[in-house]
């Protein structure tokens, strides 16, 4: 009964709500690419539901997320589907290689656009423009959004280069991820 009413809830979002709608979310920049904010409840459940679309997980309020997204844009060398595996591989092996992550973060990888019919990585597509245009909507390559479990994030808009492990490890500890 408890599962149906999620799932009914879900399906309400999803068709009453476009993901690709501007949610007015607010960030305050922090330093030359860095950005934190707090989602509103009704943003946070919005967010929610287009991860658990995107990535059929279960979701739960003790989740926090780390979403790790590329923009595939020919200045971003990222026009080639073996080019986008590299980095995904990449990014898992230099910077969570020596981060431990608890069960309850969830750490996705996005890609602003489809690039090939087979995904061979793993990696989800943002093809309604919803990570791009309600939280990185300036141009970039590499971006590394972490939203905890009461909804306060953390985000960097790291351009040409990967972000690196100590920004991860530095939102995890602001965000009080894994404590």
């Amino acid at each position: 009964m408890k599962l149906n009413f999620y799932y009914l809830i879900v399906v309400f979002f999803t068709f009453h709500f476009s993901y690709a709608q501007d949610l007015n979310i607010e960030s305050i920049k922090t330093a030359s690419m860095e950005y934190k904010g707090t989602l509103t409840a009704f943003q946070f459940e919005v967010f929610k539901n287009y991860i658990f679309a995107t990535n059929k997980v279960e979701i739960n309020n003790e989740n926090s997320y780390i979403i790790n997204y590329n923009q595939n844009k020919n200045d971003c060398f990222q026009d080639k589907i073996e080019r986008i595996c590299s980095d995904k591989n990449l990014t898992e092996s230099l910077i969570y290689n020596n981060i431990k992550l608890n069960e309850k973060t969830l750490n996705l990888f996005y890609q602003r656009e489809k690039i090939n019919e087979n995904n061979i990585c793993n990696i989800k597509y943002d093809l309604e423009g919803f990570l791009n245009d309600n939280f990185m909507n300036e141009f970039m390559c590499f971006s590394l959004l972490i939203v905890n479990s009461k909804g306060e994030y953390r985000m960097l808009i790291a351009g040409h280069s990967n972000y690196e492990t100590k920004d991860v490890n530095r939102f995890l500890e602001e965000l009080k991820i894994n404590n």
